[in-house]
């Protein structure tokens, strides 16, 4: 499919001229058999038309994930954006409610007491005066909400399942650490990055399945830098993490995530769901280019956490945005 293609089915859902049938048939046809990297993000840049965007090439950086992993995981990106803003990183976190799991970024975000704000200028002004701000996927993408209930009915994963981090609210954005679930759109997602414009990012998928760099097993990361791409796949233990097992990461509801999550911050939950926190933290400051290589993050990270500098940092978030 080409630009105009994806230009015209943007138009037909954002006008409501469709039949609900067709239009089913239709996402189903655009699968990553379809898709190559100049027309996914031909996809992505029509639907930003359509979204609430916009432009900021400062540094900042979004960690999050496709979902759909399966795993019942905490709510590790969400962990990591409070450590880097601590860190002073600007952290553009975009999420969601969940898909897979029990509790989504916008879950557990709703139990801390973030509210869920739909206005552009309080999370840019929040971007650079607290070097963190949320977007609530639903609040700026208005044609992903149109084709929701199309997705429904069909019951079965579309185009739409892997687009969610590709459509960042910031189409300017420099830097993305991005979580996938679905092996055979890895090489595709980080041509696409790169095509979309940023600068550094790294698409990585544990061979476990997992949509984070994991404990549980050996993650592969592909790496965008400029106009390089790498490959490569990194252990737990190669950053001094012992493997863990699944069960041991598993969260619960949004309000047993919530206090799991503030005990990583205080830095009193030391077991596997802190490990893989500061693992992928580690590896979003290099993401952000804080750090050359993620073994030197680290220490960096532990000692922000450790002298209780992150968990002032939550506090202090929290009682903002109230």
């Amino acid at each position: 499919m080409t630009d105009t293609d994806f230009r015209e089915i943007c138009k037909i859902i954002d006008s409501k001229n469709y039949d609900i049938v067709q239009l089913g048939a239709l996402l189903v046809l655009i699968s990553e058999k379809s898709l190559y990297p100049e027309s996914l993000t031909a996809f992505v840049k029509n639907i930003l038309e359509y979204s609430t965007t916009f432009e900021d090439d400062s540094d900042m950086i979004d960690v999050c994930g496709t979902g759909g992993d399966g795993f019942k995981t905490i709510n590790i990106s969400t962990a990591v954006a409070f450590i880097l803003g601590a860190m002073g990183v600007n952290v553009a976190k975009h999420g969601n409610r969940a898909i897979s799991s029990k509790s989504g970024s916008s879950d557990v975000l709703d139990k801390l007491g973030v509210p869920l704000e739909n206005s552009l200028a309080n999370q840019i002004e929040k971007l650079h005066v607290k070097n963190l701000a949320f977007f609530h996927a639903p609040f700026f993408h208005k044609l992903v909400g149109e084709v929701r209930e199309v997705r429904n009915r069909l019951g079965i994963r579309t185009v739409f399942n892997i687009l969610g981090p590709l459509l960042h609210p910031n189409t300017k954005l420099k830097y993305q650490l991005v979580g996938l679930y679905h092996e055979p759109v890895h090489r595709l997602y980080a041509e696409t990055l790169q095509l979309l414009g940023r600068k550094h990012a790294l698409a990585v998928r544990g061979n476990d399945g997992l949509d984070e760099i994991t404990i549980c097993d050996d993650t592969k990361i592909i790496e965008v830098k400029d106009e390089q791409i790498f490959e490569y796949t990194i252990s737990p233990e190669s950053f001094g993490f012992k493997r863990a097992f699944h069960s041991e990461i598993e969260g619960g509801t949004p309000e047993e995530n919530a206090e799991i999550l503030i005990k990583i911050l205080k830095g009193a939950e030391k077991s596997a769901k802190f490990d893989i926190v500061v693992l992928n933290a580690m590896f979003a400051l290099y993401t952000a280019d804080v750090v050359d290589h993620p073994a030197k993050a680290k220490d960096m990270v532990l000692e922000a956490i450790e002298s209780g500098k992150v968990y002032e940092f939550f506090e202090n978030y929290v009682k903002i945005t109230k």
